[in-house]
């Protein structure tokens, strides 16, 4: 049985467009996890120190002695060269962290970012580059929360996967949380893309794929991550 005892805190901390949504509420559903008043708070953000009183008070219903993890669905907290600290502050709570990162092949992570843009009425037709190669850096994120001491505490997951078997791979992150399993109930996607419309021509998705070669390469051969259905790490592949 899952011991109760309070261990500390959980995040899933991205990537944008890779199912967050989904997977966090699923995992809400377990009694031993309580979520924060909004998916996304971006606690880690705010300058200045800060306690882990003051990171608990964005749990309304926390109780230490019925719940065993936070959890916090913030995905700008990959966003590591725009909010660098991130890593830093969350290492700097008491307590244990478990880490979830979502990835999928990065550029289709973009062109389902801009399409999200638009659908939001965000999108005034030009690429916000160092913000979308940020966003899909999978390896440059990872070795800053490597560079925290977080590592050990960090599952990857593939988006692919995710699709195909969501309550499976909640399932799995449940036990990576070390939580006894439960029934969970599915739920339809979450946060789904409103316009099957293509923003990105074929040559712009090679450029993309060209850029983000090198750290797509890295993910796979220095954090032993294989995709569930290849991404091309070849500089001169189209999308």
């Amino acid at each position: 049985m899952t011991d109760t005892s309070f261990r500390g805190y959980a995040f899933i901390i991205g990537a944008m467009k890779c199912g967050t949504t989904t997977l966090h509420t699923l995992l809400e559903q377990h009694p031993a996890i309580t979520v924060s008043a909004k998916k996304e708070p971006d606690f880690f953000h705010k300058p200045g120190a800060a306690t882990a009183a003051d990171y608990e008070a964005i749990f309304p219903k926390l109780d230490k002695t019925r719940h065993v993890w936070t959890l916090d669905g913030s995905t700008s907290y990959s966003k590591t060269k725009r909010w660098p600290s991130a890593p830093r502050r969350i290492a700097g709570l008491p307590g244990e962290k478990r880490i979830v990162y979502i990835m999928r092949d990065p550029v289709d992570r973009i062109e389902s970012h801009i399409a999200h843009k638009v659908a939001r009425g965000e999108w005034n037709g030009k690429y916000d580059v160092a913000m979308l190669r940020d966003t899909s850096c999978y390896a440059s994120q990872i070795e800053a929360y490597e560079a925290a001491g977080l590592l050990p505490g960090m599952l990857l997951l593939d988006f692919d996967e995710l699709c195909r078997e969501p309550v499976a791979v909640a399932a799995r992150v449940l036990d990576f949380f070390g939580l006894d399993p439960i029934k969970l109930k599915a739920v339809p996607p979450q946060n789904t893309r409103r316009t099957e419309r293509r923003f990105m021509s074929e040559d712009e998705a090679a450029t993309w794929r060209e850029d983000l070669a090198d750290d797509t390469r890295r993910l796979i051969e220095k954090y032993d991550f294989a995709p569930a259905r290849g991404w091309s790490t070849n500089k001169t592949a189209t999308a």
